[in-house]
């Protein structure tokens, strides 16, 4: 962040005699007078009355009056102060795992479906923690880094933006999810490192077993906050294609496939890595249960605040000085006034 400031601002106070030198020049030269005797003054006069005459001396004097503004800038001393404030060592290492399998495209959570809402919330999540590292997994039937572990949050939130369906083969291998993001957390030396897992299925793909993975979390030191998305009793999933449209899931029995979260295993996962579970329902409930877990993974900045100071006095000083020497030229040669 930059800021403009004057280091001595009380010198500005001078500038409120710049105006009043100006009227008192003006005032007094038409109270002053003198007499001279001359045995002829008609040249005299003749050039006393050129109008170009008086508005060099003006413009003289206005130079002046620029030059010691500038001058009582420059003793103000502005600065351009720039702050920095570095990444403290307690900012936290976050790895964000996204579920993207098929079934987050089921509707029950408004106004489109659940992937589109948790893709919302999970980027104000990112915004909120200015100061850790953070790092996007996105997984399906496979799991891929969709970002590796950053302070750059505008490049990270472009890359959430671009994250839809059909990325990898369909399914939820929640296991791999978290093995890869352990992997993103390997060469992590942050105190805190935390993983937030959302997803609205049961783990029906990948070589990991998700308790495998909680087991390897706890012994890195990192928390597993899991997040399960969806209505009790699941919902219809939505499947587009360009020759039917929009039609759902249906069962070899015909009947709708409705999404399955496997609330049991999530729980797991989070008790045995030290984090938590938590279900959201709607999308009102799934932004509460993403604050509370920011309340509880708070970053506490430490040091103070650096500051570096770039003086602007010369950018003033300067300039002052040379109109101020070229006001004084004017006034001894071409602005001259005689009495």
């Amino acid at each position: 962040m930059k800021v403009f400031r004057f280091e001595s601002a009380h010198f500005l106070l001078l500038l409120i005699f710049v105006p009043l030198l100006w009227f008192a020049r003006i005032r007094l030269s038409h109270l002053t007078s003198a007499t001279l005797r001359y045995s002829h003054v008609t040249s005299f006069f003749s050039g006393l009355r050129s109008p170009k005459y008086p508005l060099r001396y003006l413009f003289a004097l206005l130079l002046l009056l620029i030059s010691l503004s500038l001058l009582i800038i420059g003793a103000a001393r502005p600065q351009l102060v720039v702050y920095d404030e570095p990444v403290s060592e307690m900012g936290r290492d976050i790895v964000l795992v996204l579920d993207i399998s098929g079934s987050m495209r089921a509707e029950d959570f408004q106004p489109n479906n659940r992937l589109y809402v948790a893709k919302e919330v999970v980027a104000e999540f990112i915004k909120s923690r200015t100061s850790d590292r953070i790092a996007l997994v996105s997984f399906a039937g496979q799991s891929f880094t969709q970002c590796p572990l950053t302070l750059d949050h505008d490049m990270l939130l472009s890359l959430l933006e671009s994250v839809d369906f059909d990325m990898v083969e369909d399914g939820t291998a929640i296991g791999n999810a978290l093995g890869t993001a352990l992997n993103r957390l390997r060469e992590s030396k942050a105190k805190s490192k935390i993983i937030v897992l959302l997803t609205d299925g049961e783990n029906n793909a990948g070589e990991i077993e998700p308790l495998t993975a909680a087991e390897m979390a706890k012994t890195m030191g990192v928390k597993i906050y899991c997040v399960g998305v969806g209505k009790k009793g699941g919902a219809k999933i939505p499947i587009y294609d360009k020759r039917w449209g929009k039609r759902y899931a249906v069962g070899r029995d015909g009947r709708p496939v409705l999404t399955k979260l496997d609330e049991k295993t999530l729980e797991s996962i989070a008790s045995v890595s030290g984090g938590k579970y938590s279900r959201a329902t709607d999308a009102e409930s799934l932004k509460a249960i993403y604050q509370k877990i920011s309340e509880a993974e708070k970053t506490e900045l430490e040091g103070r605040r650096f500051s570096r100071f770039n003086e602007l006095m010369r950018y003033f000083v300067l300039p002052g000085f040379c109109i101020l020497i070229l006001a004084l030229i004017l006034m001894r040669t071409v602005a001259i006034v005689l009495p």
